[in-house]
């Protein structure tokens, strides 16, 4: 599978690294706003989806972004998430504001929290600590970093880190494993806490491609440079 990331090419999503400039603003603290949706369950209310401001110097494309592990996309592609094999997702009418003009886009989101699609027990973990130590010479403080491999066998290990690892409060991994053989849909998104990334099979990647989506890019690593294994 390919991580399903934002395009970073200028020449398609135009002279700005974020295509989104603004949110719907006035209703920041009202739980309907989509910087609180909670994506572990189905929602079953309308997000507040009225005003997304775009750049003035980006262009629009076919995905305009991810949003805490949802996508503002355009009906033509989101007819192909339709006609895929993907489970559990939700959608939502959006209006876009583009140059004072509105366009019709749609929130769509898989909600869950699936661990059975990471291979965490066979990833690497790095439990990181930092702490600050007094210099009894200049009264200067100095930061001490620690870092310990930890073995992984459960989900709760990851869920409840700073319970188990109290002095490595801090997590991270080398390389993201994925469990092929229990993903059977062409499009996943993997748990909060691992970044709600999305991977689509090479069949969907596809038939986006062969359709002429844009705003989008398919990747082999993360934004780290971490591999997909």
């Amino acid at each position: 599978m390919f991580l399903f990331a934002n395009s970073t090419d200028l020449k398609i999503i135009g002279a700005s690294d974020f295509q989104i400039q603004e949110i719907p603003q006035s209703d920041y603290y009202d739980k309907k706003s989509v910087r609180w949706t909670d994506f572990s369950n189905p929602i079953d209310y309308t997000p507040h989806l009225n005003s997304f401001l775009i750049n003035y110097k980006s262009k629009l494309t076919d995905m305009l972004g991810i949003l805490n592990g949802a996508f503002l996309i355009s009906e033509k592609l989101l007819d192909i998430f339709l006609k895929a094999n993907i489970e559990q997702y939700q959608y939502f009418v959006a209006n876009v504001v583009y140059r004072k003009q509105n366009y019709k886009y749609y929130y769509f989101f898989i909600y869950g929290q699936n661990f059975d699609y990471v291979d965490y027990r066979n990833m690497v973990f790095i439990g990181e600590s930092a702490q600050l130590v007094e210099n009894n010479e200049n009264g200067q403080g100095q930061w001490i970093f620690q870092n310990k491999e930890i073995e992984v066998e459960g989900e709760e290990q990851i869920i409840n880190w700073q319970q188990f690892y109290p002095n490595y409060p801090r997590w991270n991994y080398k390389n993201l494993k994925l469990n092929y053989a229990n993903i059977k849909t062409d499009m996943i998104r993997i748990p909060t806490v691992f970044n709600n990334l999305y991977f689509v099979s090479d069949k969907l990647k596809t038939q986006i491609e062969q359709a002429g989506c844009t705003g989008m890019q398919f990747r082999t690593s993360d934004i780290f440079n971490r591999e997909i294994l």
